[in-house]
This record gives C-alpha cells, sequence and structure tokens, in this order.
C-alpha cells in the first residue's frame, strides 16, 4: 500500500472506528483487496457485500473516502521494512482495531507468492507486546507438536522491524485465499476438535494448554473445506482445564451475556450442571483477566 495520506487511501468506518483501508487504485485492485477482507459474520457479510457493490459502481471513493486514522499509525519507510520482512511486495489493505486505545493495533494484510494470505499485526505497548509475543510462542509450539487435525498460520517474523518506539510486530501467514464462516454445528464440533488436541499436547497435570480465545469467529473453513484456526495471542499452557469450553459458550453468547449477565450466568450453570463451581469460576477468572467482557460480565453476576 503506497503513501500515508488520505487521498491515496479509501477508509471505511462502523460509526467512529477506522474499519478497512485500501489505496484508491483501479477497480480491479480495490475489488482484489474486498476479496482478502475477512467476512466471518453475517454483519460483516453484508458490510462486504455493500462496500463491494459501492465500488462496481465507482462510488466507494466518494462515500467512503476523506482522511484515513487507519493510515496514520505507520510512516510509509515503516510499512516498507514490514512488509519487506514477510517477503510481500505490498499490502492490499490495512485496518485499524479495536477502537479501546491501550489495545488498538494496525494489521496489514497482503496475499503471498503462493497466493495464501499473510498479515502484519502492529501494536504498541505492554498488552500488545505479551499478545503478540505470546501468539508466535504458542504456534511454534504447534508446529513443533507435529500433525494436528486443524491448520493455524505459520510465523514469518517477530520483532520491531524499523518500528519506532514501543511498538512490536508479528508476521503470519498460511492464511488460505478464501476462508468460509462455520456453520454453528461444524463451529461447535470444530472447537471440540481443537481442545481434544490441546488436552493430549498438556502435561499430567490439572493445568491445560487452551486457546483462550476459542469463539466461531477465530475458526474459519479453508479452501479444501478443514478447520483453520487462529488469534492465538491469549495461548497458555497452564490454564484451568474448562477455559476453552466455558469461552467458547460464552463467545456465542457475547450480546446476551453483556446485555443480561444474570440470566447469562444462570443458564451456564445449568449447561456446565456436572462441573463443580469452583471450575467454572476459575475458568471465568482466567478470561477475565485476559480482557473478555463477556467472562467479565457474567462472574460479576455470578451471584
Amino acid at each position: 500500500m503506497n503513501g500515508g495520506n488520505g487521498s491515496r487511501l479509501v477508509c471505511w468506518q462502523t460509526g467512529a472506528r477506522p474499519l478497512l483501508a485500501y489505496r484508491a487504485g483501479t477497480r480491479a485492485e480495490r475489488l482484489r483487496a474486498l476479496d482478502l477482507f475477512p467476512a466471518p459474520t453475517l454483519r460483516r457479510r453484508f458490510l462486504a457485500a455493500g462496500i463491494r457493490t459501492a465500488v462496481r459502481s465507482g462510488l466507494d471513493g466518494r462515500i467512503g473516502g476523506g482522511p484515513c486514522p487507519a493510515g496514520e499509525p505507520l510512516s510509509a519507510d515503516e510499512r516498507r521494512e514490514l512488509l519487506a520482512a514477510a517477503g510481500a511486495e505490498g499490502a492490499d489493505w490495512l485496518q485499524l482495531w479495536p477502537a479501546r486505545p491501550e489495545r488498538r493495533r494496525v494489521y496489514l494484510v497482503f496475499r503471498e507468492p503462493s497466493g495464501t494470505v499473510g498479515v502484519v499485526k502492529i501494536g504498541a505497548g505492554d498488552f500488545n507486546a505479551r499478545q503478540l509475543r505470546n501468539e508466535a510462542d504458542a504456534l511454534r509450539r504447534l508446529d513443533a507438536a507435529g500433525l494436528h487435525p486443524f491448520r493455524v498460520p505459520t510465523v514469518l517474523f517477530e520483532g520491531a522491524v524499523g518500528l519506532r518506539g514501543d511498538r512490536l510486530a508479528l508476521g503470519l501467514g498460511g492464511f488460505p485465499a478464501r476462508l468460509q464462516p462455520l456453520a454453528a454445528t461444524e463451529a461447535a464440533s470444530g472447537a471440540a476438535r481443537v481442545r481434544e488436541r490441546l488436552a493430549a499436547l498438556s502435561g499430567p497435570g490439572p493445568e491445560v494448554w487452551v486457546h483462550g480465545d476459542l469463539g466461531p469467529g477465530n475458526m474459519m473453513q479453508d479452501d479444501e473445506g478443514g478447520l483453520f484456526v487462529f488469534d492465538w495471542e491469549n495461548a497458555a499452557v497452564d490454564a484451568p482445564a474448562r477455559v476453552d469450553e466455558v469461552g467458547f459458550w460464552l463467545a456465542r453468547r457475547q450480546r446476551r451475556a453483556l446485555r443480561d449477565p444474570r440470566r447469562t450466568a444462570a443458564a451456564l450453570r445449568r449447561t456446565f450442571r456436572d462441573v463443580s463451581t469452583e471450575e467454572l469460576v476459575s475458568a471465568l477468572e482466567w478470561l477475565r483477566a485476559r480482557d473478555n467482557l463477556a467472562a467479565a460480565n457474567v462472574l460479576e453476576a455470578w451471584s
């Protein structure tokens, strides 16, 4: 992605949140960028379809143009160094996410020469540094462990890579060119396979290896119909045994947990009636410590 000013980028927002920015090139280039835009939820799929319609009609520059906050955190030189470290010629789009300043992160997304997709995650501060280093470590551990019944990204690089300040970058590759959302039953089955494999890689003690953010949004179907699991930033080898099970249950009910945590807590108790209160609370506390808002709300309403 060339340049850094708003005139060279088309930026889309949802409310005040910068969502997607891509180079204001030809229509074919803009559509190519949108092909890599993830659409794991129904809302995102409608949004992507709407932007694609605007591109085809030539209205996206007029509707989505203007200042591009997503282009401000990185200079052109920094982007060039990061993409060179990833072996990419240029980025198709970049994203600024999420809105909370202490967690803000920039994503550079590009197509690899093999046809797969890569992403460079850049974040500042202790929170981002801890998460990005943790994800790199988890993916390397999975790679060393050998075959498993799902695919994960590959680590391309990790480090400052020419970034100014206290920022850190993590380059990941091997994302399928087209990721398809999983149906509810497929997501539940996929989550069970992930938990089973991680349990097999865990030690003999009561604490286990977990994904840490196992939800339908972090599991997709790849080009060959297989399971692709990403976003291992909260992975741990010493977590309470029920973390991924409880986390997945909450991820499918996140809006309800935020809107009505008391009823969600009661439903959680009913669903896990054979699990001790101590185990459930331990899992919720672990998730809350990693900024899981649904777990925090449910734990507060637990009594």
